[in-house]
C-alpha cells in the first residue's frame, strides 16, 4: 500500500507535510485495518467457542485473559508490521515521487 501511494506522499511532502504527519497517516491506515480485523475476529471467536467449548482444558469458552492476550499480541505484531513501511514513507522525497514530464 505504501509503494502504491509513493506519489501521494511526495505531493504531501511538497505541500509542506512533515515526516511525522506522513508517519501518522500510514500507521493510522494500517492499524485501522488491524482494528477492524480484531473486532471481527473477537466476535467470530466468541460465536465459534460455543462449539469448541468441550475441547478446552483449563479454560472457559469466554476466558477474558485469552482474548486480551490475543488482542495485545496481534496489536504488537501489527504495529511492528506497519512501522517498517511507515518509516520508508517518511523518507520519500518530493522530487523522487513526482514525474518530470
Amino acid at each position: 500500500n505504501v509503494l502504491a501511494r509513493t506519489r501521494e506522499f511526495g505531493i504531501r511532502s511538497a505541500l509542506g507535510a512533515s515526516r511525522t504527519t506522513v508517519l501518522t497517516l500510514v500507521l493510522r491506515d494500517g492499524l485501522a485495518t488491524t482494528g477492524i480485523g480484531l473486532g471481527a475476529g473477537i466476535v467470530l471467536a466468541a460465536v465459534l467457542m460455543r462449539f469448541a467449548a468441550s475441547l478446552l482444558v483449563g479454560a472457559t469458552a469466554h476466558d477474558p485473559a485469552s482474548y486480551v492476550a490475543a488482542v495485545v499480541t496481534i496489536g504488537i505484531v501489527a504495529l511492528a508490521a506497519c512501522a517498517v513501511p511507515a518509516r520508508a514513507a517518511t523518507k520519500v522525497e518530493p522530487v523522487e515521487a513526482l514525474p518530470l514530464e
